[in-house]
């Protein structure tokens, strides 16, 4: 990443008052999110969802600090999938959205309104949120949020409950997504930083 921060005008920004480590903050979290992307880009379905799922997080980092302003740690995810319906197929699981976390910050870079806490959003109606899966569009919801939560849900699927991932990751739309999401989701967030001025 360049070691400058420009503003539309081309002038150099100077970081003040305790935002001098946005620049290195932003950068670490990309240079991290790229590395878990290059791991999930050889590992199989038995470990590919959680690796995407890290180097998603981290693109979202470093997104939601360029929109502050300053680092930003999100130390919680802001899904739960606990106390969703499990469903006979993966495409039938559910994350519920709490009130604060990484996901909410992330809708909040596209949005003016949060997402109410206790939404129940199914896999399916992410997918259709996706570009490329072709599953219908049944909940407004940005393209890289969309993929944040379902990236989270398989990853919670494949270490948690191996015996259930064993069984569900032959789903057919499951190899298609990985595929989708390994390159849609990275360039979906670098060009929102880009647009922010950042030299990335």
């Amino acid at each position: 990443m360049d070691a400058s921060i420009c503003n539309s005008q081309g002038n150099t920004l100077t970081a003040s008052n305790g935002r001098n480590e946005l620049l290195p903050y932003v950068s670490f979290c990309l240079a991290q999110a790229r590395e878990y992307l290059r791991l999930a880009h050889s590992a199989s379905l038995l470990s590919k969802p959680h690796l995407l799922f890290c180097s998603f997080s981290l693109f979202a980092k470093a997104l939601i600090s360029a929109k502050a302003g300053y680092p930003k740690d999100e130390p919680t995810h802001g899904l739960t999938n606990r106390g969703t319906r499990e469903g006979e197929n993966l495409i039938e699981r559910e994350v519920i959205v709490k009130e604060k976390g990484l996901f909410q910050s992330l809708h909040l870079c596209f949005s003016n309104f949060p997402i109410k806490s206790g939404t129940r959003l199914s896999l399916k109606s992410l997918l259709g949120c996706v570009e490329g899966m072709d599953f219908p569009k049944l909940f407004e919801l940005e393209e890289p949020t969309a993929h944040i939560a379902i990236s989270f849900l398989l990853s919670m699927i494949c270490r948690y409950e191996p015996l259930r991932w064993m069984r569900g990751k032959e789903e057919k739309w499951i190899e298609k997504y990985m595929e989708i999401a390994t390159n849609r989701f990275p360039n979906l967030i670098e060009k929102e930083i880009r647009s922010l001025g950042f030299k990335i």
